[in-house]
């Protein structure tokens, strides 16, 4: 229940700002014949783009188990809200876990539905990068195609500052393995100085160590492992999925965002201690205490009665 709370305040906070948003930047927004990043007025457009994911999933997601076809409709603004910062990586993930909610989540005829929706949705973005207001994203695309596959001659220099900072705090972890070199260990003693991994395993590894690493991608790996969690809390788990995907584009353990991984861990973790709920009779004005004591074997309730 207060795992429920959490996750409809996150969403509801999320809406009013994706509201605010969609007002503060509605020129840009309609305007079709050029394109540039928005979302730096609040935070960096990274950080923007989470809250536009974390709607995206959650609508695709609810409008599925529910059944509701007028929860689908946000679905394309979230989207293109998300792409409205620039973030490519966010982008990505969005695109991404919507595919993976649909598969998951759907049933077999709603799986080849989503199949043909997919190709169709991708022949549709390939159509779209050819016109002029997204030739930003053509531009970034192109290049990094260019800078990993060897298909032109442009270098994606986002792409390639990224890869060597996580490499640069790869050979600062082989330093010290074990409990890692201290926080803010990267911008500090690597080369590119001011600047972290871009990328949360390489970053906590050099920072805390192999143990620490460990511990936190257990934490954070529990939700996503646990049949129980994802049948019961399935939003959430594509949440924690989202986190944890997240985590190969920038770093993470220091955001907003983590701090939904301990309550994810804690709703994870199975029940073994005994549950208690109690309820009033005014009419005996007395408290009836139900203690549930759960094993594996037996299952038996004790009934305690407190006279006021």
């Amino acid at each position: 229940m207060h795992l429920k709370i959490i996750l409809y305040s996150v969403l509801i906070g999320t809406l009013f700002f994706s509201a605010y948003y969609l007002i503060y930047y509605f020129k840009e927004l309609i305007d079709l014949s050029s394109f540039t990043r928005l979302g730096s007025k609040f935070d960096n457009q990274n950080s923007v783009a989470r809250g536009f994911v974390l709607l995206a999933i959650s609508f695709t997601y609810y409008s599925i188990k529910r059944k509701r076809i007028v929860l689908a409709i946000p679905i394309p603004v979230f989207v293109y809200l998300c792409l409205s910062t620039g973030s490519i990586s966010n982008t990505f993930c969005c695109l991404l876990l919507i595919f993976l909610v649909l598969i998951l989540t759907c049933k077999k005829k709603g799986r080849i539905i989503t199949l043909i929706a997919t190709i169709l949705s991708i022949a549709l973005i390939i159509v779209l990068l050819q016109m002029p207001f997204a030739y930003y994203f053509k531009t970034r695309i192109d290049n990094i195609f260019s800078t990993f596959f060897g298909t032109g001659n442009k270098i994606d220099e986002s792409s390639v500052g990224r890869f060597d900072f996580a490499v640069e705090a790869f050979k600062l972890f082989f330093e010290k393995p074990l409990l890692g070199n201290g926080f803010n260990s990267v911008p500090l003693f690597t080369y590119g100085r001011g600047s972290y991994a871009h990328n949360n395993f390489a970053e906590i590894l050099a920072n805390f160590g192999f143990v620490f690493f460990a511990l936190y991608e257990f934490v954070l790996l529990l939700p996503l492992l646990r049949k129980e969690f994802r049948k019961n809390n399935g939003c959430l788990f594509f949440f924690s999925l989202y986190i944890f995907i997240f985590q190969l584009f920038l770093v993470t353990y220091y955001l907003k965002i983590d701090g939904l991984i301990l309550p994810l861990f804690a709703a994870s973790i199975p029940s073994t201690g005994p549950v208690f709920s109690a309820s009033y009779s005014p009419t005996k004005k007395r408290i009836i205490f139900d203690i549930k004591k759960t094993s594996a074997i037996v299952s038996k309730r004790d009934y305690y009665l407190i006279e006021i």
